[in-house]
């Protein structure tokens, strides 16, 4: 099955909650779909971009983000600076908290990434092996210097079962529309990192699977629209799959 034919009853899911107005209303009157505890499995590290007909990843921004991310740096300008949601969530220096490569690949958050894998190289039945993205003070963190950026992401970790390198992507928030055609790139591109790394070492591992969990996956009401639209141009093919 494809990444899109996986999706598509999450999507259906959502569409049938908007058939039946069960929509939630945040204290700023913001309206959601919302799935709770959402689990969706068995997707495909190697195909990191997703492509329905009304909606595909934004693969130029993708690489953008990506490009910043490999920096390390948390500031957004040079890189992100004309991006609209991340002027909104910077604090006044352009300073983030969420370039997720800062968060697992750097010293300064204590080489999440290194740790991963040499956890996976001491041990290939390891349950050690994650990259943790959120921290204790991001209570306090989030807002500081007129920033808000409480990081979406909780951990990325991975398991290595019958030779196969699988691994689980666990967020506290994630838009479905934008935000997870984005970071479900960005997962993926670090799945395959740790696959390609590995393999130089374990040369008969194989790639497996990617499973997404997030706890509110939701959809705002400005997008609702495109929702309809991609549940009905997939219902006839994907409905018998889902």
């Amino acid at each position: 099955m494809t990444n899109e034919q996986i999706l598509f009853p999450i999507f259906k899911q959502l569409y049938n909650k908007l058939q039946n107005n069960e929509i939630v209303i945040d204290a700023n009157n913001s309206k959601t779909l919302e799935i709770l505890s959402a689990k969706i499995e068995k997707l495909n590290p190697s195909q990191p971009y997703i492509d329905f007909k009304v909606k595909k990843s934004n693969k130029e921004y993708i690489e953008k983000e990506l490009k910043w991310y490999s920096s390390q740096n948390r500031n957004i300008n040079g890189y992100v600076d004309d991006i609209t949601i991340w002027k909104k969530i910077a604090d006044n220096n352009g300073i983030t908290n969420s370039n997720y490569g800062w968060c697992i690949f750097s010293e300064e958050n204590f080489n999440q990434y290194d740790n991963c894998k040499n956890s996976l190289l001491k041990d290939k039945q390891t349950r050690q092996a994650v990259m943790i993205y959120n921290r204790p003070s991001m209570h306090n963190d989030y807002n500081e210097n007129g920033r808000y950026d409480f990081i979406c992401t909780y951990t990325h970790q991975f398991f290595i079962r019958n030779n196969r390198l699988h691994s689980t992507y666990s967020m506290r928030s994630n838009d479905l529309i934008y935000g997870f055609f984005n970071d479900f790139a960005w997962a993926s591109y670090v799945h395959i990192k740790m696959y390609n790394e590995l393999k130089s070492i374990y040369t008969n591992l194989e790639n497996g699977e990617l499973t997404w969990i997030a706890n509110s996956l939701h959809i705002y009401e400005r997008h609702w629209g495109l929702l309809e639209k991609i549940y009905k141009e997939n219902k006839d093919e994907y409905d018998v799959l889902a």
